[in-house]
């Protein structure tokens, strides 16, 4: 789940991992840890129980973010579709019991995976093994290569730009699982707004973990 106030959620970054001559990731620290929280109890998740997260306060400055906001908006207008996925906004009581639901779509996407035919215009910097990084707008070309040379993580070529975009408070993004050919690896940075992302196992993680997966309402933040 994707929550904050109004404004861009901009370019989210994909890459294959490349060369075991490369250094790894950097590791785990105390800024990661202090943003990290269960949802079970709100305590903090360790270094010794991350499952992989990686967070960067502050990895662009204003301006550079300023950029990156004017060319998403621009690509939103010209490639973007409508995310269709679950339409129903819950307001929740203190008790966990809903209060309301209304149909919200809050969503403009913009990506180079060809997802809906019939909606969808494809941007001029592709996707996957014909992915075009000269083809990204300025300010996208430079923030890719800055993932890629800032020294904190392992990359390998560029697979995918996506754009999500979102005019006010309200916006969720349904869990799901992006193409393994794709790479481990996604990069996602928020504009104009803080965001709130929830992680959760696959069902055979839960099983194995002898683990029931949590459906209730006020235990998964349920819309």
């Amino acid at each position: 789940n994707l929550l904050g106030k109004p404004g861009v959620d901009a370019p989210s970054r994909q890459f294959s991992a490349s060369g075991s001559m490369q250094l790894p990731h950097r590791p785990f620290l105390r800024k990661d840890a202090e943003r990290l929280r269960r949802v079970k109890d709100g305590s903090f998740v360790l270094s010794k129980d991350n499952p992989g997260v990686r967070i960067e306060p502050a990895f662009v400055d204003e301006a550079f973010a300023a950029a990156l906001v004017a060319e998403a908006r621009d690509a939103c207008k010209q490639y973007g579709y409508p995310y269709d996925g679950d339409k129903r906004a819950h307001a929740m009581a203190p008790d966990g019991t809903i209060e309301s639901t209304a149909p919200l779509v809050n969503n403009i996407r913009v990506t180079g995976r060809l997802e809906k035919p019939s909606v969808q215009q494809l941007p001029p910097w592709g996707y996957g093994d014909q992915l075009a990084e000269e083809s990204l707008p300025p300010a996208m070309h430079r923030l890719a290569t800055r993932i890629r040379t800032c020294g904190a993580f392992r990359v390998g070529r560029l697979r995918d730009v996506t754009i999500n975009h979102r005019e006010h408070s309200f916006f969720q993004l349904d869990p799901h699982l992006d193409p393994a050919d794709d790479g481990p690896d996604v990069f996602i940075l928020g504009l104009l707004s803080s965001v709130v992302t929830t992680f959760t196992p696959v069902e055979s993680v839960c099983t194995a973990l002898g683990l029931s997966r949590r459906r209730a309402p006020v235990e998964v933040g349920m819309r």
